[in-house]
């Protein structure tokens, strides 16, 4: 009885020694995911280390208690101190760098941080701490422009807003956009198109331009809580009033816009340049009539003439807007220019004409024809 006592007694004392090595080796887990996961720059090589000073100390433990029932444990902890020195040799054999890759996760994270905002200032210093996101954009990265409708280019917020962005990341589940800076004009400021969730209040929560992700300088918000940036209903200052003029939306959409805009414009230059000129050309064939009075023919030039220079003016700024169109609007655009190069050279070639004959007339002819119309 003594016997089956004690053995029964060293089998509680096994089964809790058991108990104890498995807690501490999920213990052991923990600690190492929660290490992998904090710090990303912990090489695989001190993991392997740390992994066998702990094997090795439970080991010491085990010997601690010599007893028959514990040999077969010893056997797979030796097993397992082996296991952990051949790693640690073959991580040993690697180049140094492998060890000091940084988790990709927290790459990403690292780049994309978003720091905590302070309460929002138009035009405030930036708290110290605070960090820009430059990364370059993002494989297949979604663009935006922001343009104004009035007159208000010339203010320096909305100079500083102008421009394209394009995405770089997410921020409180959006993406958030940074402005494409336009080196040839020297505008070097940088500005972000972001969210903000209701973690500081109601009042900040919505779309910001700022210089950093939550910083402190910002010029303009949107309280919309949706998930593209808005394109109207845009504050000025960010606690102000919102500006009509102001307008946010899809690159690839604004381009579309702009472009048809220009084309409607510049058709209703074209169509006004086109008629008054056909008509003038009308006027100039009844005034010269048989064109052997240079007198008449002088006249008929000078009504040609002021539509010959609208319609240079006209075809600048046709060129102008055809450049870099595609599809149907540049279609359009030839259809516009081969338009008015005919009436162009129609009137051209009608003007040439009067001015030849005018001058093969002379004086004389011009004086038969003046004393004729006396008598």
């Amino acid at each position: 009885m003594a016997q089956m006592a004690m053995g029964f007694g060293m089998s509680q004392q096994l089964q809790q020694q058991q108990m104890m090595q498995q807690q501490m080796q999920q213990q052991q887990l923990m600690q190492q995911q929660q290490m992998q996961m904090m710090q990303p720059q912990v090489n695989q090589q001190q993991l392997l280390q740390q992994q066998l000073q702990q094997q090795l100390g439970q080991q010491q433990m085990m010997q601690q208690v010599p007893n028959q029932h514990f040999q077969p444990q010893q056997q797979m902890s030796q097993m397992h101190q082996q296991q952990l020195q051949q790693q640690l040799q073959m991580q040993l054999q690697q180049p140094q760098s492998m060890g000091q890759a940084q988790n990709p996760m927290m790459q990403r994270m690292q780049s994309v941080g978003a720091t905590a905002p302070s309460q929002p200032v138009q035009a405030g210093n930036t708290p110290a701490g605070s960090q820009s996101v430059a990364s370059g954009a993002l494989p297949g990265a979604s663009a935006y422009t922001v343009i104004s409708k009035g007159g208000d280019q010339s203010e320096v917020v909305i100079r500083t807003l102008l421009g394209d962005y394009v995405e770089k990341g997410v921020n409180h589940g959006r993406k958030f956009f940074q402005k494409t800076p336009n080196k040839s004009s020297g505008d070097l400021v940088e500005v972000f198109l972001y969210y903000w969730d209701n973690r500081d209040g109601p009042n900040f929560e919505g779309w910001w331009f700022g210089n950093k992700l939550g910083g402190t300088q910002v010029w303009s918000h949107c309280a919309d809580k949706g998930l593209v940036p808005p394109s109207l209903g845009w504050k000025i200052p960010w606690d102000g009033q919102v500006r009509p003029t102001l307008q946010v939306g899809p690159k690839h959409e604004m381009d579309r816009k702009e472009a048809e805009e220009k084309l409607k414009s510049i058709s209703a230059d074209v169509a006004k340049v086109d008629s008054e000129a056909k008509q003038a050309m009308q006027q100039a064939t009844t005034l010269a009539g048989n064109m052997s009075n240079s007198h008449l023919l002088s006249q008929a030039e000078q009504i040609l003439l002021p539509h010959s220079n609208a319609m240079i003016e006209v075809q600048k700024k046709l060129a102008e807007g055809q450049r870099g169109q595609q599809g149907e609007v540049a279609r359009s655009f030839v259809q516009l220019a081969n338009q008015l190069r005919m009436t162009q050279g129609n009137l051209t070639n009608l003007q040439n004409k009067y001015r030849n004959a005018r001058s093969q007339a002379g004086s004389g002819g011009h004086f038969r024809s003046w004393s004729l119309e006396q008598k």
